[in-house]
């Protein structure tokens, strides 16, 4: 039960009839398990018939720009190059994580912080923005 309702408030406080051009409010608590959207809805019974009002709990999905692709230039072997490419949030607040195309790569893993693969070296590997957040994600690629 994502969806509860915490109270209904009718125009007169002696009955809960409602005459016609009136209105009644109804307070719906939501409490959400995960980022995902809901929906549920509210049956509406009258004299004549019966109605479902919609209800929907939703947020505004991250919406990130990053570099794509990051470009750590030119560098000679056994040198080192470091970047650092900005990643802004314009849209909701989310979690991000950095994952390596092949599953065994990741498993590989040692520090949840930096994502290790091939020559490259990236963090943080996982990071959260809030909406208008950035964060700067730093690359090293020593060939």
């Amino acid at each position: 039960m994502n969806f509860t309702i915490k109270d209904i408030v009718y125009p007169s406080s002696v009955a809960g009839d409602v005459a016609s051009g009136l209105g009644v409010n109804i307070y719906v608590n939501f409490v959400a398990p995960s980022f995902a959207d809901f929906d549920d809805f509210v049956t509406v019974i009258t004299e004549n018939n019966s109605f479902k009002v919609p209800i929907r709990a939703r947020r505004d999905p991250p919406l990130i720009t990053l570099a794509n692709p990051m470009n750590c230039l030119h560098s000679w072997v056994g040198d080192r190059v470091d970047m650092a490419f900005r990643c802004v949030n314009s849209g909701g607040d989310g979690g991000f994580k950095f994952f390596c195309e092949k599953d065994e790569d990741d498993q590989k893993q040692a520090d949840p912080n930096i994502l290790k693969i091939g020559a490259f070296s990236l963090s943080p590997a996982q990071f959260y923005l809030h909406a208008g957040a950035a964060v700067d994600i730093y690359v090293s690629f020593t060939p």
